[in-house]
């Protein structure tokens, strides 16, 4: 069972369970920004204030990594969103804090150092860690009140979601739904059909372009000239010789040990509900007296292993890694001698016994194994030492000399690059960061398009996947710039003919589906219909949830149908991905039977039960919470942020 549910971890299941799960408290604390300077309150919760600045700051963390922000009153409507987070946030860290509940500075240190961004050969590392909250613009103690909030919001809600259970009946209603099929009928519009009949004339254009002329704006557009400093660029400079990288082996060569390698068997007794509990325990432990007794583990496996996948196999899971299974059955296959058997142990799925038949050692690497790793470690060791003497001269470079990018680029031998131009939607190479562009059109880089007062922006960090190395950080100065205008209508011909095109489709598709129901409503048949308008008429007999052959929205819409009476029909109509019409019926169903489930499946299902059941306390408790707060929300302050 354990191998199938890491096959299944990627797929759609698992996500759903993931989704359930999961509570937006991606948000960090507020409680160390509030009040002072007279900033603008747009929040309170009991005694707790939001300002305005906190908002903004929490706004703009999330739409980051966003290529394009929502303008004007999607804006608003995102803050609003971000702000009912924070409030919902600080009402469950009001709630915990009331219930006695706290984060000791033991548990903080655990949870910290075990974050593998701050690690380094599976390590903690606290240069690697004060360089990264240096490189975010947090000191020490900010992030650590910051995780320690998290930590508590956490802890509460997991407390909450951890009481929930699910009874064996609604493991098997699920069960019978997951496996449920429909016999299906159906026909497809076709929208590109309709697209060669329904082209719009130059009246039309004409007519649409002079009553929506206010929409159609080229926006403002900027290109800018900037430099780029880059670690990989300083690291291509540095060339190890043969005794900077044995001095460096000796120094770091205990840490250079090849992880080892744990194969294993186990036997599972699965636990469906919490009635089962004790007869699992009886159960696996008899088992470990018979193997105690010279039973054969394999044998014992393939006769009464629950976990179908592995038991073929003897039990045999494979050789395994640390952090991809349960902790329990994780922390007991670790513990283990070759050819030792653990004592039961209770995971997730029930209770196993394992037992660890392969063990190789892991090695220190010779100084030949570990060549390229040394030269890599080395090279980005000497290039960090030199990339942050850069970054703190270019900071400073671009700021006393903000007129231009000449003065640092030759000081510190930096190219001048030029970007192509491109708008506040972003654009190509550089214009695809949204800070990036956020900067370009900032009133101390653009200076409302006089390009005489123009300065240097500050550096701006490129975001990368290798979170353990610098950041990539550019300035930008702003070169040209074209001011918004009106589009002109042969401008606009394209957009227009393609909007109104798009209009006339939907509307003839729409008109057809709805005569095609309204006939089967009537008793009409959809494969004369079908017929009649020379279109293709599909059957599906049976098909489940996922099947391949028929179209994916149809399948989704059809199964949300339910089921038809006797000797009756569903009909309905869905776009699918492809912009084309679907009008359907849905003629039978059957539903699954939860008996033939896999033990896997009906672990995932009893956990997704559970989750959705956790999370509907959660937000109970939320609401509760919020009923018996005060809290308040200045609206008005919040829409004035946007016209700032």
């Amino acid at each position: 069972m354990l191998q199938a549910i890491r096959d299944r971890a990627t797929g759609w299941f698992a996500w759903l369970i993931v989704g359930l799960l999961i509570i937006p408290f991606a948000l960090w604390g507020v409680s160390e920004y509030l009040g002072g300077g007279g900033v603008p309150e747009v929040a309170t919760i009991n005694d707790t204030i939001i300002t305005r600045d906190v908002l903004a700051r929490q706004v703009d963390m999330q739409l980051r990594d966003q290529r394009q922000r929502p303008e004007g009153a999607a804006f608003v409507q995102f803050q609003r969103a971000v702000l009912e987070r924070m409030i919902r946030e600080e009402l469950l860290v009001q709630a915990a804090r009331e219930a006695g509940m706290r984060i000791s500075d033991e548990q903080l240190a655990s949870v910290v150092r075990n974050i593998e961004s701050f690690q380094v050969d599976g390590k903690f590392d606290k240069d690697l860690f004060k360089q990264l909250l240096r490189d975010n613009g947090y000191s020490v103690a900010a992030y650590e009140q910051e995780r320690r909030r998290d930590l508590l919001v956490r802890q509460f809600v997991q407390g909450i979601q951890s009481s929930e259970f699910s009874v064996a009946g609604q493991v098997d209603m699920m069960s019978r739904l997951q496996g449920r099929k429909i016999d299906l009928v159906y026909t497809m519009i076709s929208a590109e059909g309709y697209r060669q009949k329904l082209q719009p004339d130059d009246a039309s254009i004409q007519a649409y372009f002079e009553v929506h002329r206010d929409k159609f704006v080229k926006p403002a557009q900027v290109k800018v000239d900037y430099i780029k400093l880059d670690i990989r660029d300083i690291e291509e400079l540095i060339h190890p010789d043969e005794a900077a990288l044995h001095r460096l082996y000796n120094e770091v060569r205990d840490t250079l040990g090849m992880n080892e390698q744990r194969r294993v068997a186990h036997i599972l007794v699965s636990v469906d509900t919490p009635d089962a509990e004790q007869a699992a325990l009886a159960k696996i432990t008899k088992i470990r007296s018979e193997l105690d007794a010279g039973a054969d583990f394999s044998e014992w496996a393939k006769k009464y292993s629950d976990d179908s996948g592995s038991a073929a196999q003897g039990g045999d899971l494979g050789t395994i890694e640390k952090g991809v299974l349960d902790p329990a059955f994780e922390d007991a296959a670790m513990a283990l001698k070759q050819g030792e058997t653990s004592e039961p142990v209770r995971s997730q799925f029930g209770y196993h016994l394992i037992k660890l038949t392969e063990l190789k050692p892991g090695d220190i690497k010779t100084f030949e194994q570990a060549r390229d790793e040394l030269a890599a470690r080395y090279k980005l060791e000497e290039a960090e030492k030199i990339y942050y003497e850069r970054f703190e001269q270019l900071q400073d470079l671009a700021y006393e000399n903000h007129e231009s990018l000449d003065v640092p680029a030759s000081t510190l031998g930096l190219k001048i690059e030029q970007s192509e131009f491109f708008d506040q939607r972003g654009g190509e190479g550089i214009a695809e960061f949204p800070q990036v562009v956020k900067a370009a059109f900032s009133e101390d880089v653009l200076a409302a398009g006089d390009l005489k007062r123009a300065s240097n922006s500050g550096l701006i960090e490129l975001p990368q996947k290798d979170s353990t190395r610098p950041k990539t950080v550019i300035v930008v100065h702003a070169a040209e710039y074209v001011a918004e205008r009106p589009l002109e209508l042969g401008e606009a011909r394209a957009t227009i003919s393609k909007q109104l095109e798009s209009i006339a489709v939907n509307d003839a598709m729409t008109a057809l589906a709805d005569e095609f129901l309204e006939k089967l409503k009537a008793g009409g048949k959809l494969e004369q219909l079908a017929k009649e308008n020379k279109l293709e008429y599909k059957t599906a007999k049976l098909v489940a949830r996922s099947d391949p052959a028929v179209d994916k929205t149809v399948l989704e819409a059809a199964f949300r149908l339910g089921k038809p009476s006797d000797g009756n029909h569903l009909d309905s109509k869905t776009y699918t991905a492809k912009g084309d019409l679907a009008v359907f019926s849905v003629l039978a169903v059957e539903d699954g039977d939860a008996a033939a489930q896999p033990e896997a499946m009906r672990g995932f299902i009893q956990q997704m039960i559970q989750a959705a059941q956790a999370d509907d306390n959660v937000r109970n408790l939320v609401a509760s919470l919020r009923r018996s707060a005060e809290v308040k929300v200045f609206e008005s302050r919040l829409i004035q942020q946007d016209n700032n």
